[in-house]
């Protein structure tokens, strides 16, 4: 996730770990070697993970190991103004800019942007099978989300979450997404939603994840060591789900790429 986001940025970037404390080392030495290679193109810091001292175990073991921290990164980045919060399994194909500049759009009530959960009724997890509140008709998908977490310490998120959580937990099913989707069903005004083109997953192309990821090492030729082995496996996959829209993979990193070699 972290090289995708360097690879395509024409901006600065400064990278948030929250990470279990045995991971802390590794993620130190990696990174600091890749802003040596890149030059400080990026800057970062890695810091523990940090929940409510009541139940935090239970908070923890949410959903996933450490998902929920998400809930609470208003309170634990208190000097930060703006984030974008991204799950690890996330991959940028184009400029993470195009992403941020969302925050733009947001009006002055808007505290979060999230993409929609699904696109079809017929197929939709939170109208079938939901037995809480949810956003909208669809529901939202929080593994990329825009916070401004200045507004959100104003709106006082961290006080909605616990009792949110107290009362619902016997009912939810995607933890810390589920309760990120309860708040938003009764503040609907206080959410931006941006195109499923922002938060494209596996489950957009019939649940299949069939294109495999093309190693890279930073520092590498773009175009030949990222894009042409990139284009190889989609190729292979072409008569799979995926595999049949496969300009949904290729098209924004072609674009990019072909900016980056113009230039030099």
């Amino acid at each position: 996730m972290i090289k995708s986001a360097l690879m395509f940025t024409n901006s600065k970037i400064h990278f948030i770990i929250l990470s279990e404390n045995q991971h802390k080392n590794s993620f130190n030495e990696k990174l600091s070697e890749w802003q040596s290679l890149l030059k400080d193109k990026f800057t970062f810091k890695v810091m523990p993970l940090i929940f409510p001292t009541d139940n935090a175990l239970e908070w923890r073991k949410l959903f996933k190991p450490c998902a929920a921290q998400r809930l609470f990164l208003p309170s634990v980045l208190s000097d930060i103004d703006s984030v974008l919060y991204v799950d690890t399994d996330t991959l940028f194909l184009s400029p993470v800019e195009t992403v941020w500049d969302h925050f733009d759009l947001m009006n002055s009530s808007q505290i979060a942007a999230l993409a929609p959960e699904h696109e079809d009724p017929n197929v939709g997890w939170y109208n079938r099978f939901a037995r809480h509140p949810y956003y909208g008709k669809l529901g939202v998908n929080s593994g990329v989300m825009l916070m401004n977490l200045t507004r959100m310490r104003a709106f006082k998120w961290v006080e909605y979450v616990i009792p949110i959580y107290k009362k619902y937990k016997l009912k939810i099913t995607w933890g810390d997404q589920d309760i990120i989707n309860i708040i938003f069903h009764f503040h609907p005004d206080k959410l931006y939603i941006y195109s499923c083109r922002y938060n494209y997953r596996p489950d957009h192309c019939m649940y299949m994840n069939v294109c495999k990821q093309a190693e890279f090492q930073l520092g590498s030729d773009l175009y030949y060591d990222f894009y042409m082995p990139l284009e190889t496996y989609v190729e292979l996959a072409i008569e799979t789900n995926c595999g049949h829209i496969k300009n949904a993979y290729l098209m924004n990193i072609k674009k990019y790429v072909d900016v980056i070699k113009e230039n030099g």
